[in-house]
């Protein structure tokens, strides 16, 4: 049996059995995947996410919260309500063995918590902001400073210069934090 195999954007290949793409690798996948499926009322890419995202916790959860999605740089974003428990466990193990590749530590119950936390705040932002006009009224209001992330993000990424500009803003912090 021959391992799952594809082709990047920067000419390697990827086999599921072999190291996984670089951290700037998957920047530009996340910067190319929209949120939600597509059903967005702008376009909103899974690493504008990530970034909000590690904005929201304490310096020390930082770069957990910025590699939180990565797996979705390899599997694609799928809405959680098609997330079957095979789903989160193939995309689990994946994670794992990023975070093994670009020498992360894995996260502890107090990191995997604080970045959850950050991501239902980043969520529930990105539905009153990002999300199509519906009511949902099961959400709470979220944080103003969530809000204002994600309109500050909106006006810093949009036009042609939209996908380099975040996954430049990625690698820059992924760097950093990784230091």
């Amino acid at each position: 049996m021959t391992p799952a195999t594809f082709h990047t954007s920067d000419g390697s290949t990827f086999v599921l059995a072999r190291p996984f793409p670089s951290p700037s690798e998957c920047a530009l996948a996340l910067a190319r995947i929209c949120r939600y499926a597509g059903k967005t009322k702008c376009f909103w890419s899974v690493c504008v996410h990530s970034l909000i995202v590690s904005d929201l916790v304490e310096e020390r959860f930082k770069l957990a919260a910025l590699v939180h999605d990565c797996v979705e740089g390899i599997t694609g974003d799928i809405i959680r309500p098609l997330k079957v428990p095979c789903l989160r466990e193939l995309e689990e193990q994946v994670y794992y063995v990023l975070l093994r590749q670009w020498k992360i530590p894995h996260p502890d119950k107090e990191t995997i918590v604080r970045v959850h936390d950050a991501d239902i705040q980043a969520y529930e932002g990105e539905i009153r902001t990002v999300a199509p006009d519906v009511r949902l009224p099961h959400f709470r209001r979220p944080n103003p400073k969530v809000e204002e992330l994600t309109r500050k993000y909106m006006r810093r990424f949009r036009g042609p210069t939209r996908e380099s500009a975040e996954v430049r803003e990625w690698i820059k912090r992924f760097n950093q934090l990784k230091q």
